[in-house]
C-alpha cells in the first residue's frame, strides 16, 4: 500500500512538471509571436534610407500639424 502512494505522488509530480513545461513553452511562443508582429508592423520595411534635409523639411511643412 505504501509503495502505491509513492508511485501516485511521483506521477503527480511528473504531471505537474510536464504542465509547467507546457505552460512556459506556450507563453514563450506567444511572446515570440508578439515580437514578430511588432517587428513586422514597425520595423520591417523602411520607406527610404536616403533622406536628405530638403525632403525632411518638405514633409514637415506639408503636414497638417504644421498648418496649425
Amino acid at each position: 500500500m505504501r509503495h502505491d502512494v509513492r508511485w501516485v505522488a511521483m506521477n503527480l509530480e511528473s504531471l505537474r512538471r510536464r504542465r509547467l513545461a507546457l505552460e512556459i513553452t506556450l507563453v514563450l511562443m506567444i511572446k515570440l509571436a508578439a515580437l514578430a508582429t511588432i517587428w513586422h508592423v514597425w520595423f520591417s520595411d523602411p520607406e527610404d534610407r536616403r533622406i536628405d534635409a530638403e525632403r525632411v523639411g518638405a514633409r514637415m511643412y506639408s503636414s497638417s500639424q504644421a498648418m496649425r
